[in-house]
């Protein structure tokens, strides 16, 4: 169908600014068709297994979606094949039939307690999961209790884009940028829900770098002030530098 077409060329995106064009494409026409058709879309819970979902790609997140343990080289990332987020292991232990791929998958515990609610049956178990049930998941906490059947969040603000920043003398780091109000925050992808770093900008002064700074000045912008260390945002082209520019000047000086 068109939908399962969409989403197809959504998997096979070439970089994220291509995926992201994919994905506004089909919700258009997601939304002109039950517009046209007077058609209500089922709620998330139950068209959960039953439809294929968009998976949130592995550079968006640098942390489990449900734990926020960080990933390693040891932690690895793990899809949910009914969500489509990113779990580690622990937190996508169980096994549920989707309906969508005619077979068994992984899923994550969210998915796990209503697929298993909506079948009246026990959930398949891996090597993991025959030891806990999902309400005592280890890595469970208040803050963990979840929001999976909820698309996945794109942190957002005044504006945002993948950046590379480089603090003060540090090696360079490509971060997913944020501005909220007068903070500008650094996540590690972006859909990851804690940053890794966060700069009140206010008082700051935004300038192009000079010869000693030993950055590029026509693709760099520095956040300057006299107390604190510099930061250097690097951009792809002169557009997004520009509107960038622009809005961090008129937060610094609020």
């Amino acid at each position: 169908c068109l939908k399962q077409w969409y989403q197809r060329r959504v998997r096979g995106a070439k970089d994220e600014a291509d995926r992201d064009s994919w994905i506004a494409a089909l919700k258009r026409v997601l939304s002109d068709r039950h517009s046209k058709t007077g058609v209500k879309e089922a709620p998330p819970t139950q068209r959960l297994g039953l439809v294929a979902p968009v998976w949130i790609p592995d550079y968006g997140v640098s942390m489990c979606m449900r734990c926020e343990e960080n990933f390693t080289a040891i932690r690895r990332r793990h899809h949910c094949r009914a969500c489509g987020k990113v779990f580690c292991a622990m937190c996508s232990s169980f096994k549920q039939y989707l309906g969508f791929d005619n077979k068994i998958g992984r899923v994550c515990v969210s998915c796990n307690d209503i697929l298993s609610d909506s079948i009246g049956s026990k959930p398949r178990t891996d090597s993991t999961s025959m030891f806990f049930s999902s309400e005592d998941m280890p890595h469970s906490t208040t803050k963990a209790q979840d929001t999976t059947i909820s698309k996945g969040v794109v942190q957002s603000g005044d504006i945002e884009a993948f950046l590379v920043v480089k603090i003060n003398d540090k090696e360079p780091q490509r971060y997913w940028c944020v501005l909220r109000g007068m903070v500008l925050i650094l996540y590690a992808g972006n859909y990851d829900k804690r940053s890794k770093r966060e700069l009140p900008i206010l008082g700051y002064d935004v300038l192009t770098p000079q010869p000693e700074d030993k950055v590029d000045p026509v693709s760099t912008l520095k956040l300057y002030h006299r107390n604190m260390v510099p930061w250097y945002l690097t951009f792809t082209n002169d557009i997004e530098k520009d509107r960038w520019y622009e809005i961090l000047t008129k937060a610094a000086s609020l």
